[in-house]
């Protein structure tokens, strides 16, 4: 049994993350992820949403015409950057042959967007709840 040790958190952890694949069978990578606490992953957390909503008692800015006009094509791309962004701000590593960067972060979000959400999905559940498989 390991023995529970107080005030000595690591720098990261790693995690087996189950991807689906496009075929629907599942692949499993494991993930070095960044160690926060549950504060800290709160504010990142707000600092992310921080982005995209107004903070509280400011009102949203109108949106300009480029923003209302946007195509699929540019709503995607920057949809794909802000998770590239993010998996960047959780994780420092993967058991992938291709290195782990925003090059193939950005790949795998474009080709395989279950892979994004799986793999923040496991982060936030490792951070936040704390939850194991049995």
């Amino acid at each position: 049994m390991a023995k529970l040790i107080l005030g000595n958190a690591p720098k990261t952890f790693k995690s087996l993350v189950e991807i689906p694949q496009l075929d629907k069978s599942v692949a499993t990578v494991e993930m070095e992820f960044k160690y926060r606490t549950r504060t800290e992953f709160g504010a990142l957390m707000d600092s992310i949403i921080n982005k995209v909503q107004p903070v509280k008692g400011k009102k949203a800015k109108p949106a300009s015409d480029d923003e209302v006009n946007k195509t699929l094509k540019e709503m995607f791309a920057e949809g794909n950057a802000s998770n590239v962004d993010y998996i960047l701000q959780i994780a420092e590593g993967w058991d992938i042959e291709q290195p782990f960067g925003e090059e193939w972060v950005s790949w795998l979000a474009d080709n395989n967007p279950n892979a994004i959400n799986a793999i923040s999905e496991a982060y936030r559940e490792a951070i936040s709840e704390g939850r194991t498989k049995n």
